[in-house]
């Protein structure tokens, strides 16, 4: 966590970015990208929710 730099954090370590947070009232936003697998996953689960409910009444 404080030797890898990670694109997200603009090639900055995790300990750097938390020790720049700190230090400031409005700290920089770093958000984590989307992840595609995980969201068509969800989408799925949600789709079989949905099957099963249909079934059920």
């Amino acid at each position: 966590m404080n030797e890898y730099p990670q694109e997200r954090f603009h090639g900055l370590t995790a300990s750097e970015v938390r020790e720049a947070a700190k230090a400031t009232d409005e700290p920089v936003l770093y958000p984590i990208k989307e992840n595609k697998r995980i969201k068509k996953y969800w989408e799925d689960i949600d789709e079989k929710k949905g099957l099963f409910n249909s079934k059920c009444y």
